[in-house]
């Protein structure tokens, strides 16, 4: 009788196991998934940004404390020349840049650019460029790694 206790309770542990080992299987499966789409949209917003070019006017920058304390440095941008034009799906990437229309960019910069700009400057950027051009200065927009935004 003892004995086969023994053996009903090692069978519902390893069957308890194998379940939990499924489920952790499972869980990882869907969490390295979503990491690959983020990657993925992240690399092709990023590229959708380098070939991007523009020319404009920045017609006010914002600096927001985020809820973790971070600072959010942003332009908005007037824009006089757009080219390529946002597809549905290049209207946006949060908190990187959002097109509010084709002549309104709101872009993510970094605390250096932000404290180079000045509103109602002339900013131009080139097709497959990382830089933005304000007063015949080059500024770096972009970050040249792969897995970065900002420089």
């Amino acid at each position: 009788m003892r004995k086969k206790c023994w053996i009903i309770i090692w069978l519902l542990l390893i069957i308890t196991l194998v379940l939990i080992g499924v489920y952790l299987f499972t869980v990882y499966g869907y969490v390295k998934g979503e990491l690959e789409d983020s990657q993925r949209a992240f690399n092709y917003h990023k590229s959708y940004m380098i070939n991007l070019s523009f020319e404009g006017k920045i017609q006010k920058k914002i600096n927001e404390v985020l809820y973790n304390h971070d600072h959010r440095y942003s332009i908005k941008l007037n824009l006089y020349k757009l080219n390529p034009k946002p597809s549905f799906g290049e209207q946006d990437y949060p908190t990187y840049y959002e097109f509010k229309t084709d002549s309104v960019l709101f872009i993510l910069v970094s605390q250096s650019v932000f404290s180079q700009i000045r509103v109602n400057q002339k900013i131009n950027k080139k097709v497959k460029d990382y830089y933005i051009e304000i007063n015949e200065k080059k500024i770096q927009l972009l970050s040249k790694s792969k897995d970065k935004w900002l420089p």
